[in-house]
């Protein structure tokens, strides 16, 4: 949405520790990340707390709750080549750009600004956070080639210059989480040819290697994968497909699929390398560009 000069743009939703929803996005210019919290998600009428600011500048993937209570914030501050419009000057000082951990200890009440890493060739750093099994936070960003990733040993106040993960990818969004059974969750383009084969892969080495994998969708302009579990551990993806994110007009726009694409699968459909259970599925469309008609959809 586009007002007075001003763009609100990169949504996210999460789901936190007391069962309450999410919605954060950022607004330009004068980066900033704000949210609001609705308390029952699951109300016939969703009733959100006002908005309020979280930190500069841009957050697109979910936080991450660690073993010592806080919940971790993915803010990034881009570099000003890539967002011309905002300035230091403009903001707080000390607003340089990083891939910035921000945590609150309060549920969401405030927010204090941790350490940041600098990986070479970072651009949109879209990054995620992963405490691993020896207390260590590791944080993975989207780089020139593939993913990158740095460490930290005092719970996000200094990182390490970080190096290539050896992952690969092609310089573009990914998803990363531990899922209840210890293993690792990798969302990431796989033996690909820019943004196609878009795979869930596992890990039981902490990343070192991940020898299980379950194509998602193998057509090209596939790209930003989300993912969450249930109670039962059930995996659900979400991401998407043709974007057409250039377009000037709803007629070039229309050249392109534009659809949000969802899959519901679990950990032994990975491990088995197709699905196997009998409620996961694949490539389903939970939303496309069409043309609207006119009509009340509800009431018509």
């Amino acid at each position: 949405a586009e007002k007075d000069g001003h763009r609100c743009f990169d949504p996210c939703l999460w789901i936190d520790p007391l069962g309450r929803l999410w919605f954060t996005w950022a607004i330009a210019p004068n980066d900033g990340v704000y949210g609001t919290i609705c308390d029952d998600p699951d109300a016939d009428e969703l009733e959100w707390s006002e908005p309020f600011f979280i930190a500069h500048s841009i957050m697109m993937n979910k936080p991450t709750v660690l073993s010592n209570g806080d919940w971790a914030f993915p803010v990034t501050v881009w570099d000003f080549n890539l967002v011309p419009h905002v300035t230091a000057a403009e903001l707080d000082p000390g607003y340089a750009p990083g891939t910035f951990m921000y945590v609150t200890r309060d549920c969401g009440k405030t927010f204090e600004k941790m350490g940041f890493s600098a990986i070479e060739k970072r651009g949109f750093d879209e990054h995620m956070f992963l405490e691993m099994n020896d207390g260590s936070i590791n944080v993975y960003v989207r780089t020139e080639y593939g993913i990158g990733t740095a460490k930290s040993l005092d719970g996000g106040k200094t990182w390490d210059k970080g190096e290539d993960t050896g992952w690969g990818g092609p310089d573009t969004r990914f998803h990363i989480r531990r899922l209840a059974s210890g293993r690792i969750l990798l969302i990431n383009h796989y033996e690909y040819t820019g943004r196609n084969n878009l795979t869930a892969m596992l890990s039981e080495d902490e990343g070192k290697t991940f020898p299980y994998r379950l194509l998602l969708d193998g057509r090209d302009v596939v790209s930003y994968p989300d993912a969450t579990t249930d109670d039962n551990g059930r995996i659900y993806i979400t991401y998407d497909r043709d974007r057409g994110c250039d377009c000037k007009s709803l007629e070039e726009a229309m050249t392109h699929h534009r659809e949000i694409l969802t899959a519901s699968i679990t950990e032994q459909d990975i491990i088995n390398g197709k699905i196997i259970e009998k409620d996961s599925y694949l490539g389903h469309i939970a939303s496309k560009l069409t043309r609207y008609d006119g009509k009340d959809l509800y009431n018509n």
